[in-house]
């Protein structure tokens, strides 16, 4: 689809689409549960993923929608209970999450399970992960979807030995947390995003288990005897997605939101820190963010604990005060596209001054022109074409769909922040 995108005189208030990043964990975590209600604002497409597999996995989960008039959330996901069934396939889709938390979770069961997943998704790495599980008892058929695999997992200590991604350390978490013994897992390659993992530690004591992390993240602790499921959750503002409007603040005018909380558990909160160094008049009031008009410094950040705050940063920077660079930019060639080459593209299609050089991605101010951006089944490049119409006051997007994978409430915000949206042949 495409859609065409005008940014004229730009301010509002929102609140902030709950977080996916902790919706998933928090879910594969009460799967142990008799009975917890998770409140929660419209849900994603990636976790409704997570949720129809956990659903095929013998969970009983329950929907329920009301009228949010005088509440952030307008959804209760109700978990009461799990009787393990066996599924020949569950569909990953297109959801990184949702398999990599799920692989070592779907054998807490013995179980023979083929696993598929379309898009980028067959060919993101997962290397790393499936070797720890063939220590714990699991055989795969082969190392990229689709495959199928068996067995029940296995033993206490998990070991961690080549590059680390947070999602596969999560993934092990998660499942340790619920089984009914003390698990440790060791870490002795190179780990990104430990901010993610500090996420993951927080959730899992929310449901009373004990988790001890050494101060040189190489060794890991959980106690899942201790496991106590909460009544009921309240999913915050996702800070990952909240960039964008905060970036749009930034740059249009004054912008306000709400379900952000101050003292959160995601890494991607830094933003903040980031920003405010760099210039940004934002302000929290009455349980809101405030994000007002700022002149921007240039940036020269190491993005790895935060990676996805990338393509929007990059876009900002090109009204920024000088040239900006993005270092340790590896990792972005796995995600939902090959970000080095999908936020490049759209720098140069909209004219900006853009290159690579060395493991760094370079961004110099520059005057940028109104053009059609390929999205690349990439909802971060929809957000970060979606801030670029603020400095070329028009963008068509092809592929604008793709950003309901993680904002579900994406289109209502733009319009309630004064974008023009418009479908086009």
């Amino acid at each position: 689809m495409k859609t065409r995108i005008r940014a004229n005189n730009i301010e509002g208030h929102i609140n902030m689409v709950s977080s996916k990043s902790l919706l998933h964990r928090y879910l594969i975590l009460a799967t142990k549960s008799k009975d917890t209600k998770i409140y929660t604002n419209k849900i994603s497409i990636d976790v409704k993923t997570t949720i129809d597999c956990l659903k095929k996995l013998g969970t009983n989960i329950e929907i329920k929608t009301f009228d949010k008039s005088n509440s952030t959330y307008d959804q209760i996901i109700e978990v009461k209970g799990a009787k393990a069934s066996h599924p020949k396939t569950l569909n990953m889709n297109e959801s990184g999450a949702s398999f990599r938390f799920l692989l070592p979770y779907t054998f807490l069961e013995q179980r023979e399970v083929e696993f598929i997943g379309k898009g980028r998704l067959p060919h993101r790495p997962i290397d790393e992960l499936i070797n720890v599980l063939k220590e714990s008892n699991i055989k795969f058929s082969n190392n990229r979807l689709p495959f199928k695999a068996s067995g029940k997992l296995r033993g206490s200590h998990f070991t961690f030995t080549g590059q680390t991604s947070s999602q596969y350390l999560s993934a092990i978490m998660l499942s340790a947390a619920l089984m009914e013994q003390v698990s440790t897992i060791q870490i002795l390659g190179k780990m990104s995003s430990k901010n993610y993992i500090i996420m993951t530690a927080k959730c899992i004591e929310d449901f009373g288990v004990k988790v001890e992390i050494d101060e040189s993240f190489q060794n890991i602790k959980i106690d899942g005897r201790t496991y106590k499921a909460p009544n009921e959750i309240c999913i915050e503002g996702d800070w990952s997605n909240a960039i964008l409007p905060i970036a749009i603040g930034l740059m249009g005018g004054e912008v306000s939101i709400g379900g952000l909380f101050k003292c959160s558990y995601q890494g991607d909160i830094n933003v903040v820190d980031i920003l405010h160094s760099k210039g940004a008049k934002l302000i929290y009031e009455d349980d809101r963010l405030f994000a007002y008009k700022s002149d921007i410094e240039s940036f020269d950040l190491d993005i790895d604990d935060n990676i996805d705050l990338f393509p929007v940063l990059s876009v900002l920077a090109i009204n920024s005060k000088g040239r900006s660079i993005f270092r340790n930019i590896e990792r972005l060639k796995e995600k939902e596209s090959n970000r080095i080459e999908s936020v490049l593209k759209l720098h140069q299609d909209i004219g900006s001054n853009a290159y690579i050089e060395d493991d760094a991605f370079v961004v110099e101010p520059s005057n940028v022109n109104p053009a059609q951006i390929d999205s690349f089944n990439d909802h971060r490049i929809v957000m970060a074409a979606t801030l670029a119409s603020i400095f070329t006051k028009e963008i068509i997007i092809d592929g604008f769909e793709d950003i309901e994978k993680s904002y579900p409430n994406y289109l209502e915000d733009l319009k309630l922040l004064g974008f023009e949206i418009e479908e086009i042949l």
